[in-house]
């Protein structure tokens, strides 16, 4: 069974507003992400997988919340695999225009990759940073 660190009730309250009808399925994908950028932290778990600390549990929830809510705001629908195309140029008359997209990630990105917002929960929580630790 996957692991979710969020509930429709928390993504309501992370959003102020109420939670989508396919909350729990975004939730799930947004989980997915958070659990893939902490494959290698160190933390302790419950019985059913869970973080114990109440830090760390609400460091996941955050995230997968946030992860959640860029995708409501693209319009991104991850249980399908679709994300609308997002204009990356504009040109004329010979000039062209090119800007990335809010955030550094295309709505295509956000299905694979976590957003900037959810991997800072995880960072201010020690749980992603790219410092190199050996042990023993």
């Amino acid at each position: 069974m996957p692991l979710v660190y969020a509930t429709a009730d928390d993504l309501t309250t992370f959003l102020g507003e109420a939670a989508p009808a396919n909350a729990d399925r975004l939730l799930k994908g947004a989980s997915n992400l958070v659990r893939t950028a902490t494959r290698a932290a160190l933390y302790d778990v419950t019985s059913a997988g869970l973080p114990s600390d109440p830090d760390v549990a609400e460091a996941f929830r955050d995230a997968a919340c946030a992860q959640a809510a860029e995708w409501i705001d693209k319009g991104v629908d991850p249980g399908a695999g679709t994300a609308p195309a997002a204009p990356q140029s504009s040109g004329i008359g010979g000039a062209t225009v090119n800007w990335g997209a809010p955030g550094g990630l295309t709505p295509e990105q956000t299905l694979t990759q976590l957003i900037p917002d959810a991997r800072w929960y995880l960072e201010a929580a020690g749980l992603v940073s790219g410092v190199v630790q050996v042990w023993g």
